[in-house]
């Protein structure tokens, strides 16, 4: 992949972006599979316009009770790897780049159990305590992974007799059965474990030919728990920082309620500090050395990532230095952590307040300089999601750094509740599938485009991880203070980074500010904390504020981000606003053009610009000039009237989903999930050799237009525009709108039939997804407009 920032423009690469820069998709095998089910999957992924992907295994052992899926043969098998091997060879022959999940599921780690029955090292332990009441004159007698003996704050000697009744906590290190795939990812040898039982195993699978295709194996979410009492902690840390650790572990009980004073703070600080230490060193850091060596990129995301404190809860303490590990570092975004702002908001509840953490993996890639960051979308944002709250959501991310999309989910399985325990589910029995064309092309663009250059900014936001491992005052402060600090830079328009104490110490002072990576820090503005270390305030001390914004556009709503080029510069401008915009252009330069990821068609760029909600404008503002085409059009023809010949409807029964198709027109499209086919004839003869602007309006959710039963485009994202050989429109010929919605209808209606089967299958998921695709968009069609270009 390319890792290196990107020189000029290129428009053959614009129109036909590389194999890099694809919508990745996830493909879940959670059902038997087969050589004849693998080749009939992806020809239908062929029709959707997808050209990247990665099998995700949903092994039946992963979660029988919570998410339970029918994966056959064995997880990590022979047979299961003669299948892999095949999926990458028909993968090849299709034009589909393959990347490698490490994971039977997920967290990555545990090889859905292997790792654990493997090497007995790796059951990730936690921190668990309970009362012990002693008689007078009798001597205490230490449990099982014993700890420590406290009397309130008062640790007791290991052979402690009491003289009293007495009631006293007993702190002791417990096997963490909460989620069997997670392991310690502290240890020492445990990942070497995972390596070679996932990692070496795919590689020997797949063979020199087929493993030289792999760009990048994806890590999911590997993590500790909140209080991890690593392997050999205690040892470890008295070398480490000079004082035993035992004598104040009741201060990393819980969120740290009882750490009060200075000492028991710094003793959480420390222990948090050194877990995430071994954590990187032992798991992350031996995952990428280990890609490296074998000729791929490391890549993946963490856990709890849009929380502030998400770093100190998951045992990665710094979720930037983690980060950093990764050659393409990532976020997580799959239950609507950003959504389309129906009620003003585009981030969840969890999220408020961080809606700017897209920028911790474009951060992350930055200070190591490289040019990727990642983001895994969808998986529970239900059925209901349309072309616009994907590009919403998608394009929130872009304009923060991420250039890198995953999206999830293509399931394997159709059968029972396959196709529906994780949605949106992506598959040919749904509406608007091969639709997903449009939406694969437009975000290969436009990731081509956001990794041209170099990103733009002088100023971080710090961010303070100690205050966060510190008292629960302390956490809830800085996290308050961390959030508005980046609201408020967001607010001005002004780009930034998120460093913390691990990139400062890392950075060289050159005079003019700090140098890490592809960034110089000329301004860092520091959030309210407690506990910055003395040798990081130094460093930063005569670089503290802000700096000013690069671009400053007219609408409050509407976020920047820049891409220096050689000889110009790169300006995404995006609508975070429910209400449309029009943008004035402002920008002192000879040439100004507008770069449309959808047709890439490249205009001179008007004087403003009209942004609907979720939209991102790309202009390309230097000195050089580019061919570019006429944005005049006239209307020749608008298709008012169609008339209905036939559909589809998607319907579920007991034994699965599948599509049911009918001529006519469905009785009622209030409660119908499908694609209906209008026809019209067509009223206008094309002129040879140019390019002809159709616009569907009032159309909901997606749509395929065909002339004479042949494909011409698809729509579906606002505006539903396409740009069209004109020789395709034949007077008189058929025009046929194939329009879709989604499955959230039937799904909504089935309700009933779905929960005939056991709760597992049906998925832990399903009320969060529910609640979503209650906001289901009905069947409808608009007009059909037909414009040719003018001569100026």
């Amino acid at each position: 992949m390319n890792v290196l920032p990107g020189g000029e423009l290129d428009l053959a690469l614009l129109r036909e972006p590389p194999l890099d820069n694809q919508v990745v998709y996830s493909w879940n095998w959670n059902a038997p599979i087969s050589r004849t089910g693998i080749d009939e999957r992806l020809d239908g992924f062929v029709k959707a316009g997808i050209k990247g992907l990665y099998i995700l295994p949903l092994p039946i052992d992963f979660r029988p009770e919570r998410l339970r899926t029918f994966l056959h043969p064995e997880y990590l098998s022979e047979e299961f790897f003669e299948l892999v091997r095949y999926a990458h060879e028909g993968a090849k022959r299709r034009g589909i780049t393959v990347w490698i999940y490490d994971e039977g599921g997920w967290p990555s780690g545990g090889a859905c159990g292997n790792t654990v029955r493997q090497n007995p090292d790796a059951r990730l332990q936690k921190l668990a305590k309970r009362s012990v009441t002693l008689e007078p004159d009798e001597r205490y007698r230490p449990c099982e992974g014993y700890i420590a003996l406290f009397d309130g704050k008062r640790r007791l000697p290991d052979d402690y007799i009491s003289a009293r009744r007495a009631t006293l906590t007993e702190y002791y290190a417990a096997d963490d059965t909460a989620d069997g795939n997670r392991i310690d990812g502290t240890s020492e040898t445990v990942v070497d474990t995972f390596i070679e039982n996932t990692y070496e195993a795919y590689r020997s699978a797949l063979g020199d030919e087929l493993w030289s295709r792999v760009p990048l194996i994806f890590t999911d979410e590997p993590g500790l728990n909140r209080t991890t009492v690593a392997k050999g902690l205690f040892d470890k840390f008295l070398e480490e920082y000079g004082y035993d650790l035992r004598d104040y572990i009741y201060a990393i009980d819980g969120y740290g309620e009882l750490a009060e004073t200075e000492d028991e703070v710094r003793a959480r600080i420390d222990w948090a500090t050194l877990t995430g230490k071994l954590f990187r060193r032992n798991t992350f850091e031996k995952l990428r050395d280990w890609c490296a060596r074998n000729g791929v990129q490391f890549s993946g995301h963490i856990d709890i990532d849009n929380r502030p404190w998400g770093g100190v809860a998951k045992g990665y303490f710094s979720l930037i230095d983690t980060l950093r590990t990764m050659h393409v570092p990532g976020i997580d975004v799959i239950w609507e952590q950003i959504r389309y702002p129906y009620d003003g908001s585009s981030v969840d509840d969890e999220t408020r307040g961080f809606g700017f953490f897209p920028r911790l993996a474009a951060t992350a890639a930055r200070v190591e300089g490289r040019n990727l960051a990642l983001t895994e979308t969808f998986s529970i944002y239900g059925d209901g999601v349309s072309p616009d709250e994907i590009k919403y959501a998608l394009n929130y991310q872009a304009v923060r750094g991420i250039n890198v999309f995953n999206i999830l989910a293509l399931p394997y399985g159709k059968d029972r509740c396959a196709a529906l325990m994780m949605r949106p589910a992506f598959c040919p029995e749904k509406p608007g599938f091969e639709n997903l064309r449009h939406i694969n092309e437009y975000y290969a663009r436009l990731s081509h485009l956001l990794t041209l250059g170099h990103a733009e900014g002088d100023t971080a936001l710090y961010m303070p991880c100690r205050d966060y491992a510190g008292s629960v005052a302390d956490c809830d402060d800085a996290s308050v203070s961390f959030k508005a600090a980046g609201t408020a830079l967001e607010a001005r328009g002004i780009p930034f980074d998120i460093i913390d104490d691990g990139c400062i110490r890392d950075a060289t002072d050159t005079g003019d500010g700090l140098k890490l990576g592809d960034a110089v820090y000329r301004h860092i503005l520091v959030p309210a904390c407690r506990h910055m270390p003395a040798d990081v305030a130094e460093k930063i001390s005569k670089y503290l504020g802000t700096g000013e914004a690069i671009y400053t556009p007219k609408n409050k709503n509407v976020r920047v981000l820049t891409r220096n080029l050689c000889n110009s510069r790169l300006y995404f401008l995006f609508n975070e606003g429910l209400e449309p915009v029009l943008e004035e252009l402002n920008f002192d330069a000879r040439n100004v053009y507008f770069i449309d990821p959808a047709s890439a068609r490249i205009t001179a760029a008007p004087r403003s610009i009209s942004l609907s909600c979720g939209d991102i404008a790309v202009i390309l503002v230097g000195d050089g000039e580019l061919p570019c085409e006429g944005d005049s059009f006239e209307r020749i023809a608008t298709i008012d009237s169609f008339t209905p010949v036939s559909y589809e409807q998607t319907v579920i029964t007991y034994s699965g989903i599948r599509k049911q198709a009918r001529d006519g027109m469905p009785a009622s499209l209030e409660d119908f999930s499908g694609t209906v086919y209008y026809e019209a004839e067509c009223p206008v003869d094309g002129e040879a050799g140019k390019l002809y602007r159709i616009t569907l309006g009032g159309t909901s959710v997606s749509a395929a237009i065909l002339v004479d039963g042949e494909y011409l485009c698809d729509l579906g994202m606002t505006p539903m525009t396409a740009y069209v050989p004109a020789e395709r429109l034949v007077k008189g010929g058929r025009i046929t709108v194939a329009v879709s919605n989604t499955a959230a209808d039937e799904i909504l209606a089935k309700q009933d039939v779905i929960n005939s089967h056991p709760a597992a299958e049906v998925g832990g998921y399903a009320p969060k997804m529910l609640a979503f695709e209650s906001r289901r968009h009905p069947l409808r069609i608009g007009s059909l407009t037909i414009e040719r270009p003018t001569v100026s």
